[in-house]
C-alpha cells in the first residue's frame, strides 16, 4: 500500500493544513503492531508533534 492508494490519509492531510495546522510526520505503515507501536513511541515523545492521528 502506498500514498496513491491512501485517500483517507490524504483527505486528513489536505483538511489539517487547510485549516492551518502544521504537518510534522505522515507514514504508511504495514500491519505490525511493533514497528507501529515504535513509531507512535517516538511520536508522543517529540514535543513538535502535539497531535496523533491514526486511520487504518
Amino acid at each position: 500500500r502506498g500514498p496513491e492508494q491512501d485517500t483517507s490519509g490524504q483527505f486528513l492531510e489536505d483538511s489539517a493544513v487547510e485549516a492551518g495546522h502544521n504537518l510534522i510526520a505522515r507514514r504508511i505503515l504495514p500491519d505490525d503492531v511493533y514497528l507501529i507501536r515504535a513509531i507512535m513511541s517516538q511520536w508522543i515523545a517529540d514535543p513538535e508533534i502535539h497531535v496523533v492521528i491514526i486511520t487504518g
